[in-house]
């Protein structure tokens, strides 16, 4: 490829030299004969020049580093998963694990007929004051829960069984407030022995008042647990969480985990892909965006709605299958229906353009 383009430019060079000697030809020597011969080698010069074999190689080469650039791009976009991936999901689950963004009340104003409590710090009762205890315990419970209440950033688990709701807490602290008209109380106590009392409210009296809480912290700890027997329907409303997940730990202290869906399907809104969900599989979400969730009552289980953002997104029958099912770059870029009307509408832009170009010359 060089030699041929040395050749060329030599060639330029001594034709323009020949007409050079053509000019002085017929100004200086007024020799018409040999400026003619200077002109004819210059026109053969070139006709060769033109004749030349084109630059086969250097356009192969060109074509080649294009090529080698695509397939890199196209490959490097089938491997890279896209970020930020819109996700709605509608799943029954019997648990899910969650932090919500700010603190909340997970319960407020439900009639239960046995609520236990465990990993306490502190219990106040109406009547015998305030006692370090770390669990108690009332059945035959006639009266309301007010509310429990969960500290900002704490990662709580919620477990659904027929007519009982469970909440595990780490990371954070927890309190409630029971009013009770009648029942029985047992109080296991940091400072005191195990207590049994029966509770009932007097005639015109206010309801018998139990404040707990708790806090907990550090891997090593057991959770706070609280188990709510209650025949009145649970549900969460626009709770604004950082992450979910849907798996329990089976048996508790065991260290092994369990699927807790049972049946949902889904959709990868970007790239219309459908995420079908049987009992028992697995689905994990990474880098969830703050989304509000809402659970709904379900029968003897619980529905969960999730419409938000997340990073990555993983499937699977179990555990050990789980597998990423998250959009890569270039699955984004070929059925994203936003690409395709980003394309759509330059395309359309550029012939507008190239028409307007043809009416203007």
């Amino acid at each position: 490829m060089n030699r041929d383009c040395g050749s060329r430019r030599q060639l330029e060079q001594a034709r323009s030299e020949r007409v050079n000697k053509a000019v002085r030809a017929l100004l200086v020597d007024n020799d018409v004969e040999i400026a003619n011969q200077h002109l004819d080698w210059a026109e053969t010069a070139a006709r060769a020049a033109q004749a030349a074999p084109p630059k086969v190689i250097h356009r192969a080469y060109v074509a080649s580093i294009i090529l080698l650039f695509c397939l890199s791009a196209i490959a490097l976009s089938g491997s890279l998963n896209k970020p930020a991936n819109p996700v709605k999901l509608m799943m029954r689950v019997d648990g899910v694990q969650l932090k919500a963004i700010g603190a909340w009340n997970a319960v407020d104003d439900l009639s239960g007929s046995r609520i236990v409590a465990q990993g306490l710090a502190e219990i106040g009762i109406s009547g015998m004051g305030d006692r370090l205890a770390n669990e108690f315990r009332l059945t035959d419970l006639n009266g309301r829960i007010n509310k429990i209440m969960v500290s900002k950033g704490a990662n709580v688990e919620l477990e659904f069984r027929p007519n009982r709701i469970s909440l595990f807490v780490r990371d954070g602290t927890l309190s409630g407030k029971v009013s009770v008209v009648g029942g029985k109380l047992s109080l296991g106590g940091i400072d005191s022995q195990e207590i049994h009392r029966d509770l009932k409210a007097s005639d015109g009296m206010p309801p018998e008042t139990i404040r707990f809480f708790g806090k907990h912290s550090g891997q090593k700890a057991i959770p706070i647990r609280v188990d709510i027997n209650t025949p009145t329907p649970w549900q969460v409303s626009d709770l604004i969480v950082a992450s979910l997940a849907f798996s329990r730990e089976d048996p508790r202290g065991s260290g092994k985990f369990a699927s807790t869906v049972l049946d949902g399907k889904g959709e990868l809104l970007e790239i219309n892909r459908s995420i079908i969900l049987r009992d028992a599989d697995w689905l994990k979400l990474d880098g969830v965006s703050p989304t509000r969730i809402n659970i709904v009552p379900d029968g003897e289980r619980a529905k969960i709605g999730f419409n938000g953002i997340v990073d990555r997104i993983y499937a699977g029958t179990t555990e050990k299958t789980l597998r990423n099912i998250t959009p890569t770059w270039f699955e984004y870029l070929v059925k994203s229906q936003v690409v395709e009307i980003f394309w759509t509408a330059l395309i359309f832009l550029w012939a507008l353009a190239w028409k307007f170009r043809g009416l203007l010359r």
